[in-house]
């Protein structure tokens, strides 16, 4: 799906309250190595969540090897294998993942029943459901965030709360 219609139909989702206010971007960087890019999320113009190629590969690269030094497993290419992939599985279930990864979950999104994606441990599927125009005020007000829950999760929820005029029940960080 284009990049454009994506946007579009996400962002047709949003409740009229943040309608105006959240906004999903794109950058493709066309003459890098395998055209690279990143997706973020912006509320009244302020980036609240950034998914970038080139920073998930530094981050899975940072930790892979953070994790080689406490496995105390350097030497073999299987052992770093094995620890990037955990790395990399580390990092997306704390909600940090590239541009491609982000595209298919906002794709999925789309097709994905509300109560899924509420009730979804990915924080971007999450977040948007949070600031689904189907999550009414009732159901706004019974979320509870943990201290665990991504930032992005966090801003949307209280961007909806404070545009809906709801009382924010999130614990401090």
């Amino acid at each position: 799906m284009q990049w454009s219609q994506l946007k579009s139909r996400i962002e047709s989702f949003l409740a009229p309250s943040l309608a105006e206010r959240v906004a999903l971007h794109q950058a493709r960087y066309r003459h890098t190595h395998e055209e690279v890019g990143r997706i973020w999320v912006t509320i009244d113009g302020r980036e609240v969540a950034d998914f970038a190629t080139h920073k998930g590969w530094r981050n899975v690269r940072t930790l892979a090897d953070q994790l080689m030094d406490e496995r105390q497993a350097w030497g073999t290419t299987a052992a770093y294998a094995e620890a990037t992939t955990d790395a990399d599985s580390q990092l997306r279930s704390q909600g940090e993942f590239s541009d491609a990864t982000a595209l298919d979950l906002l794709e999925r999104y789309l097709s994905l029943p509300f109560e899924e994606a509420l009730s979804s441990s990915n924080p971007l599927l999450r977040a948007l459901a949070i600031a689904d125009r189907r999550l009414g005020k009732r159901r706004l007000r019974s979320i509870q965030l943990t201290p665990d829950d991504h930032p992005l999760v966090r801003e949307l929820y209280t961007a909806r709360c404070l545009a809906e005029d709801v009382e924010i029940n999130a614990p401090a960080v």
